[in-house]
């Protein structure tokens, strides 16, 4: 240790040690070498110094310092826009992960994203959702660049990341699964819900006009459009107080997960939002291409124990959102399976034959 330096008592050995050094570089750089050895040039013996080299910043190194024995590693668990990095720490593999700028734990207040974290982290025990952890003491963490961070725990098994990444189990059940997150989100209170629905927005109206000419065609000729222009007018200048729950608001297979134990599990919570309460579920029949007397037989278990029953407005709602998905879907670099796109028209009327019965 440098003598100017071990001579103030506030710098013991512990805190001042070369390899403590080395290993919060290595946090914060890919690389980090002991360049050489240098003489100390002052008077005490035997004293020297270390040249240290540390290049090629890591790009997420800013909030690992707020989480305790954390270190990135190189695993890039990203999927589409979204960076998500592998981290490890005292307490198991974590996920950091950028969040979006549209996202609404990005446009949040502080206080408004502390309500929202608790509802979701610490209100529900056996909740299905793979929750948020704190990032120092907050939910988020915004850092000097403006980037929005937020950490997760990693659920899957290391084995299907190592050598080569597998695709993960299927889960069991996905109408289970989200009948289970209904009962959990439309249990969210006004102190929840207010400052969410303020940062949102209302839900716009979809446009046929945004699809490829393709895919609008399929869906003109599955003779939708009827259906969908009520969905328009249902959604357009709507009352905001018929969104009286939380919602996921992104119910596809790819953010349903099963852990190593079996337990089926919903990630991913960039687009949670304001919305009536069935929309989750009804959005979940979509993307699960599940029959129509599936969908009505969850939708009649979960009334059972909500404040109302399933309205009109609440498929509007979930056809609305989920078009406006797929006008998103359609647009990102890799293609939608055409199967894919053929159940989500099935599914549409199939939400068709529901609207026109309820």
């Amino acid at each position: 240790m440098e003598p100017s330096i071990a001579n103030r008592k506030e710098y013991p050995v512990e805190n001042y040690d070369i390899e403590l050094i080395i290993r919060g570089l290595s946090r914060h750089f890919e690389t980090v070498k002991v360049e050489r050895f240098m003489t100390y040039f002052g008077v005490m013996k035997n004293s020297k110094r270390v040249l240290i080299s540390a290049t090629d910043k890591r790009i997420h190194a800013l909030p690992i310092q707020h989480i305790k024995d954390a270190n990135l590693s190189r695993v890039s668990l990203s999927r589409g826009m979204n960076e998500t990095t592998m981290v490890t720490t005292s307490k198991g593999v974590k996920l950091l992960k950028v969040i979006p700028p549209n996202s609404a734990f990005a446009r949040l207040d502080d206080d408004a994203v502390e309500k929202l974290g608790v509802f979701l982290s610490e209100k529900e025990p056996k909740s299905v959702i793979v929750r948020p952890e704190r990032i120092g003491n907050a939910y988020r963490k915004v850092e000097e660049d403006g980037t929005v961070y937020m950490l997760f725990p990693f659920m899957g098994a290391i084995s299907d990341y190592f050598p080569k990444m597998i695709n993960p189990p299927q889960i069991n059940d996905a109408m289970a699964l989200a009948m289970k997150l209904f009962e959990q989100f439309s249990m969210a209170e006004e102190g929840v819900l207010a400052p969410l629905k303020a940062i949102v927005g209302r839900l716009a109206p979809p446009n046929l006009e945004n699809l490829p000419d393709a895919n609008r065609a399929r869906i003109l000729d599955a003779e939708l459009g009827g259906f969908i222009e009520t969905v328009v007018s249902d959604i357009r200048n709507y009352d905001r107080d018929l969104e009286d729950s939380l919602l996921h608001n992104d119910m596809q297979a790819g953010n349903f997960i099963q852990t190593p134990a079996g337990r089926d599990m919903i990630v991913d919570l960039d687009l949670v939002r304001t919305g009536p309460a069935y929309a989750d579920l009804l959005s979940c029949g979509l993307h699960a291409g599940a029959e129509e007397a599936v969908i009505e037989a969850s939708v009649k278990s979960v009334e059972k124990s909500f404040r109302r029953k399933v309205t009109k407005f609440d498929i509007a709602f979930s056809a609305a959102s989920q078009l406006n998905w797929l006008a998103a879907r359609l647009r990102q670099p890799i293609a939608l399976r055409d199967s894919s796109f053929e159940r989500f028209v099935g599914a549409l009327k199939v939400q068709e034959s529901l609207y026109n019965r309820w």
